[in-house]
């Protein structure tokens, strides 16, 4: 399907629309199962992490799974065979005090309940998962967690995050030629399972997505061809999803609930800011 058989079909008015694609200002809940089954060849996201930012709200975690259960169905749907769902997200979560106080445990494991999720309830495809360490530099990463806890129960810092990639269906994505070797695949940093990114210091959203990130995995997962590759992102922030398929020439629909977020990912695409 081309990006406009798709848009009509969804048949929701965007918040904005250019030839290189669409973002919608809405709950993803309402967009997602409205794209054509198999129309998607990338998803590309990273999901509020449930852990009390501005952005997001505060959900119980029955409530906030469930909820990612729905989006994540809706996503798998919306991908066509071959196709590849990557998904950034904590490793753990600490809980609040109330929480421990509660449950009697301290972190949830939430990129593995994901895997769970698309391995054993909607039959995805696990692939290789990826390490982001929040560095450029061997040694040197940041954490923007400063308590350490006491001396005799230790808080552990989180300076690193989990890309899920998910297939559906089977492995081998449409185009290419199945050749193997350094030749055809490239022998760099983007094929090793450790990827040493800095984040992204500010684009008017709270939590930004290093733009290095979705160009490394659409370069990747999406072979360019006469027919046009569609990427999505449904929970787009500031746009950078959208900006690193517009430079490597694909289609984008991005879904915001957040029309100040919209606003922004929409003037970056318009400065073409990229940040690589």
């Amino acid at each position: 399907m081309t990006l406009d058989e798709i848009i009509d079909a969804i048949g929701v008015t965007p918040f904005h629309r250019e030839d290189a694609g669409v973002i919608y200002c809405a709950d993803c809940l309402s967009i997602l199962p409205k794209i054509p089954a198999g129309a998607i060849d990338l998803i590309v996201t990273s999901p509020p992490y449930n852990v009390r930012m501005e952005y997001e709200s505060e959900l119980e975690w029955p409530v906030y799974f469930d909820f990612l259960s729905a989006a994540t169905k809706s996503m798998a749907m919306a991908l066509r065979d071959g196709g590849i769902l990557a998904v950034n997200l904590p490793k753990d979560v600490k809980l609040t005090k109330n929480d421990i106080a509660r449950d009697r445990v301290r972190v949830v494991r939430i990129a593995e309940r994901f895997d769970t999720i698309c391995e054993n309830d909607l039959g995805l495809l696990p692939r290789e998962n990826i390490i982001w360490i929040k560095s450029n530099v061997e040694g040197q990463v940041y954490s923007h967690v400063s308590a350490t806890g006491s001396d005799n129960n230790l808080y552990i810092r989180s300076v690193c995050e989990v890309i899920t990639l998910h297939s559906k269906a089977r492995y081998y994505c449409d185009g290419g030629t199945g050749r193997r070797g350094k030749e055809a695949v490239p022998f760099t940093d983007e094929t090793k399972d450790i990827w040493w990114i800095m984040p992204e210091r500010s684009n008017g959203h709270p939590c930004p997505f290093p733009i290095l990130i979705p160009h490394r995995l659409i370069n990747m997962f999406t072979i360019p061809r006469k027919q046009e590759r569609i990427v999505l992102d449904p929970f787009i922030g500031g746009g950078t999803t959208a900006l690193a398929a517009k430079q490597l020439k694909r289609k984008f629909i991005g879904i915001e609930r957040r029309e100040d977020y919209c606003r922004i990912a929409v003037d970056r695409l318009r400065q073409g800011v990229l940040g690589l």
